[in-house]
Order: C-alpha cells, then structure tokens, then sequence
C-alpha cells in the first residue's frame, strides 16, 4: 500500500512520496529475511526491499524527477499543450537511459516501471511527431520492442 501511495504522491508533486517510499523500505527491513520477496536479492532479482532501495537512492533521483513530469506535466497536458506534454514524457525515458548507462543497467525500478508502463508508452507516443523516441524505448526497454514496433507500424 505505501509504494503504491508513494508513486501515486509523486506523480502529483516531485519527491512526496519519500515518507511513504520510507515506510514501506522499513517494512521490508522488518519482514523475515528468508520470506520469499522480501530477501534483498541482487540488483537483477526482484524482491520488494532491492525496489525500496532503488526507489530511495539518491543516484535514482532523475527517475523521480522524470516520473513527475511524465504525469503531471505529460500524460495531463497531451489534450491541452501536447508539444509540452510530450516534451517532459520524453524527459523521463532520457533520464532512464542515462541513469542505465551511469549505474545499474538492470535495476529491478526500470524493470518495474517499464512492465507496467510499456503498453501506456507505445499507444501515447502515436501521434507525437518525432518518431525516434520508439528508438529511444527500445534502447531502454529491450523487452517489450515488439510492443513499441507493433505501435510504429499502427500509426
């Protein structure tokens, strides 16, 4: 429930999310070091805690950012002022590449943001005019090319 409430804080006003992403991290610190989910597991294995410490990282704060203005300056302006909408979503897939390039290219945030957010990302980027930005997701979310080729072909 707080990671939840904590995306949901943060895509409304950068960074408020924290006290709930803080809470929920002490959560996981408290559950039983054997339960499954719940161990640390690596950078590459999921496991609630290893998302808590992505999510918490300072070096991960470009995502945050990013997160922000992909929702509440993107996805809520594309009726209104689409050429601004448009402009933070892209921000937020730049600063996932240049987060994957600088620190962990496998980290379980991108993983976790990209499997919930590839279909909302491939049918929103139809109507933008710079047709790169499915290069650009591709080079980020390998996984679900087929989606954002499947969207290219059907604009």
């Amino acid at each position: 429930m707080y990671l939840i409430v904590g995306f949901d804080y943060d895509s409304y006003e950068m960074g408020t999310g924290t006290p709930f992403f803080q809470k929920c991290y002490t959560m996981c610190n408290q559950a039983p070091s054997n339960a499954k989910g719940w161990d640390r597991g690596t950078g590459s294995t999921y496991s609630k805690t290893a998302l808590m410490e992505d999510l918490l990282n300072p070096k991960n704060q470009p995502f945050r950012e990013g997160f922000y203005l992909y929702h509440f300056k993107g996805l809520d302006l594309l009726a209104t002022k689409p050429d601004i909408g448009y402009a933070n979503m892209v921000k937020l897939i730049q600063n996932i590449s240049d987060l994957k390039k600088n620190s962990n290219p496998r980290s379980i945030l991108f993983r976790t943001f990209f499997e919930t957010k590839y279909g909302e990302l491939a049918d929103a980027f139809k109507k933008y005019d710079d047709q790169s930005v499915y290069k650009l997701l591709v080079s980020v979310d390998q996984a679900h090319q087929s989606a954002y080729d499947e969207a290219v072909k059907n604009r």
